[in-house]
């Protein structure tokens, strides 16, 4: 008997840091309902968001993708459209336990989500914590069964490019990165029975530590020595026995690394 109700899910944001800001959220379900959004914001990107997602701000504060000026709505809007959104599936589903789906959630999508819903409303968050089981991590699964699927590579798209899933190439967007990793899933045989192991927790939701390439690092006590910048360079460099190399985002451009101790595989 089924006893979940997955909702796959993906957000673009102006970073991979813990202040960063959910631009775009995009969401499909099992029987194909599908929901997308872009939300105000006051943060600049970073860099490398700009390049994989397009997306930019202009001297007006609008947000742009790829020059263009899209619709937005304010944040408490986009997230409460998302609530209602999710609120619907789990109904229709017959109030089964609703699970959120995505690649990498463990160290990106749940705690910027839940990081954006605490900055944003304390009562929105509290909605969302009793409304969602689990979420689930298409990337831990992947890396489960990476010897059986021959799979070289665990980001989104290589995991595609592996298992011939088709996807429109180009700049990420939330709403087709979440069918696709509804696509991959299926092909990964992700199902019920088969996901204990990738189901996490809110409380398991929080960053180890901001995953920016490049980004200055963060203070540290005075006694303390400084730790060197964390450059392109040096995360290639940090190599350990028995790590596993992780991309640090969904295309196939990105450099990989190996870190002690941590995931960084903050796919987006």
């Amino acid at each position: 008997m089924k006893n979940f109700s997955l909702v796959f899910i993906d957000f673009e944001a102006t970073g991979l840091y813990r202040g960063a800001d959910i631009v775009e959220i995009g969401a499909v379900s099992e029987n194909g309902s599908t929901f997308n959004v872009y939300l105000d914001t006051m943060e600049n990107f970073k860099e490398s968001a700009a390049q994989v997602t397009g997306m930019s701000i202009d001297s007006e504060g609008r947000l742009l993708k790829n020059g263009k000026v899209l619709d937005t709505v304010s944040r408490k809007e986009g997230f409460e459209k998302f609530f209602k959104f999710l609120q619907d599936v789990h109904n229709s589903s017959g109030q089964k336990q609703l699970v959120l789906v995505s690649h990498g959630t463990k160290d990106f999508d749940m705690p910027l989500m839940k990081a954006n819903l605490q900055r944003l409303d304390h009562d929105l968050w509290q909605r969302f914590d009793k409304l969602l089981f689990r979420f689930c991590d298409t990337l831990v699964f992947a890396k489960s069964a990476r010897n059986r699927l021959g799979l070289s590579r665990l980001g989104l798209r290589a995991i595609a490019n592996t298992l011939d899933v088709s996807y429109k190439g180009g700049n990420h967007g939330a709403l087709s990165d979440a069918q696709l990793t509804k696509k991959v899933a299926a092909e990964l045989g992700i199902h019920d029975g088969n996901i204990s192991h990738c189901l996490f927790k809110w409380d398991r939701a929080f960053f180890r530590h901001d995953i920016e390439v490049g980004s200055p690092p963060r203070k540290r006590k005075r006694e303390e020595p400084a730790s060197p910048s964390l450059t392109e360079e040096s995360v290639k460099k940090q190599t350990v026995p028995d790590a596993t190399p992780v991309e640090l985002n969904k295309d196939n451009t990105t450099s990989t690394c190996e870190i002690v101790g941590t995931c960084v595989n903050v796919v987006k």
